[in-house]
């Protein structure tokens, strides 16, 4: 005869079962219902401060699906707007034995982001968490939620006007931050062209980004390490960086050269040292000037050897100063140049050159090119108008020295001939004088 006992356990064995399959439905229900998603609504608004709003969820296994979310912070947040489609998180169930929602991934194809300060009083506030669902069985639901990784294949972020764009992106939450790294895209912060992304590491706390290492591209073969802190001070460092785009226009058509050195980004200015190698300096009026009077046409595009100096922008103008560019054997400049928040341009240059080029030009070195030091024969340049319209003084003095040093070797001659004749020499004279540039 069977004992009582296995009956007993029998029983128990199925009203379990009966009652696991009666939790299951009531579990699948509730998974499946408005509730469920304004539970993961509620959460992730917790998360962002603010608010969040899903389209509806459909469950496969143990992932769900979303088309897309749209959120913004509330009181206090430092998000301000997100948007996300095409989202698909993968949950794990176990965690709900030990009393938490838990995600271990979200997979987001697109998301675009603005952060900032924290937002002020009006901004709205995250909504009251809603009810847990379906009689008995939403006593054993977790009240705890917990987020793991979200991997963005497509991520357009602006933190307080440093942009990133079209960047793969992992985000986690760590405590009241968020950390962040990611590969791709562009990096756009201001004063500075738009640079290419191979990889960087940060966190973003409160109202400010921390960028903890960056890897950065600037043209085929510039590179750019990056770090420091936003709003406050970005460090970098760089090399075969191209001169070109970070100079005002028509300047980025006369200098070109690989540059390397340090820089300092702030709110409010920037500024660092540079020295650049394969220099080329053509175009310049001066320069032309030199080239046409001494007949050397490797003037017109300028070699140059060295290169270094100082930039600082600031109040929307330009400061380069401590410069120095060099063309071995040829000519040298030291001086500052400022280019005014409307575009103003004004310097103080010194020039050197060698003493051979001025053979060709009467008076040059007697009345322009006055002091000698270093190997070159120096005159002072000063340099004015606008970036538009660029003036220099170089040009009308080599003009009338030569012209005076033509009249000092005629005066003898114009005195010694008769009158009508000597006026008629005068009149040659002067328009000589005036295709000079008298």
């Amino acid at each position: 005869m069977k004992s009582p006992w296995l009956w007993i356990v029998c029983g128990v064995v199925v009203v379990l079962i009966i009652a696991l399959a009666m939790g299951s439905v009531r579990v699948r229900d509730f998974l499946s219902s408005g509730d469920f998603q304004k539970l993961v609504e509620h959460h992730a608004g917790v998360a962002v401060r603010g608010e969040v709003e899903l389209s509806p969820l459909r469950w496969s296994g143990p992932s769900v699906f979303s088309e897309s979310m749209r959120g913004r912070g509330g009181e206090g947040s430092n998000v301000h707007e997100i948007e996300a489609a095409h989202l698909r998180a993968d949950w794990n169930w176990r965690a709900v034995f030990f009393g938490a929602w838990s995600v271990e991934v979200i997979t987001v194809e697109s998301l675009r982001g603005t952060f900032g300060p924290p937002n002020g009083l009006n901004a709205g506030s995250a909504s009251s968490s809603p009810s847990l669902g379906p009689g008995w069985v939403a006593a054993f639901f977790p009240k705890r939620f917990e987020l793991g990784q979200v991997s963005i294949q497509r991520a357009d972020l602006d933190f307080r006007g440093v942009s990133l764009q079209n960047s793969a992106l992992k985000i986690r939450p760590d405590g009241s931050a968020w950390t962040f790294t990611g590969s791709g895209g562009n990096l756009a912060v201001p004063h500075w062209p738009v640079l290419g992304v191979d990889f960087f590491q940060a966190r973003w706390s409160g109202d400010r980004l921390r960028i903890d290492r960056a890897s950065l591209r600037e043209g085929v073969n510039g590179r750019i390490a990056a770090s420091g802190v936003w709003p406050g001070k970005i460090d970098l460092d760089w090399t075969g960086v191209q001169l070109s785009p970070l100079l005002p226009s028509p300047w980025r058509d006369m200098v070109s050269g690989n540059l390397s050195g340090t820089a300092a980004i702030e709110s409010q200015r920037a500024g660092g040292r540079f020295e650049f190698s394969d220099g080329v300096v053509r175009g310049a009026e001066w320069l032309e000037t030199l080239a046409t009077l001494t007949g050397r046409d490797e003037l017109r595009r300028l070699m140059m050897q060295k290169a270094t100096g100082t930039w600082t922008f600031r109040q929307g103008a330009w400061h380069w100063d401590d410069l120095i560019l060099e063309s071995e054997g040829l000519l040298r400049v030291e001086g500052r140049v400022l280019v005014s928040s409307d575009r103003r341009l004004s310097g103080e240059l010194s020039l050197g050159v060698a003493a051979e080029l001025l053979r060709p030009l009467p008076g040059a070195r007697e009345k322009v090119f006055t002091e000698s030091r270093d190997g070159f024969v120096w005159t002072p340049v000063s340099l004015g108008g606008t970036l538009d319209s660029p003036e220099e003084n170089l040009s009308a003095r080599l003009a009338t020295a030569a012209g005076d040093q033509v009249l000092e070797a005629v005066q003898p001659i114009l005195e010694a001939v008769p009158g009508g004749a000597g006026e008629a020499v005068g009149e040659t004279i002067n328009t000589l004088f005036d295709m000079l540039g008298r």
